[in-house]
């Protein structure tokens, strides 16, 4: 389960979701998917999928095989389909 301090707004039947990540998921691990501060931002209809995106709250260290590690912000695609 994805725990956020969220915002939600709707109309009709769309809804927009804002949140960020509260604790890191897997918790205990050193590698997390999602890491507390993370920020979520998803859109869909009520009973579909939402689609959106997870922005890191810091930027990523990427280590290329040549040359030094560069820092980068990154935006993840995200999809959720409902039931």
């Amino acid at each position: 389960m994805l725990h956020l301090s969220k915002r939600k707004s709707c109309s009709n039947n769309r809804s927009h979701f804002k949140g960020q990540v509260i604790e890191q998921i897997p918790l205990l691990s050193s590698t997390p998917y999602f890491r507390k501060g993370d920020l979520v931002s998803l859109v869909g209809k009520n009973g579909e999928k939402f689609v959106g995106t997870l922005t890191s709250e810091s930027k990523e260290v990427f280590r290329p095989e040549n040359g030094n590690p560069k820092s980068e912000e990154v935006k993840y695609q995200m999809e959720f389909v409902g039931d």
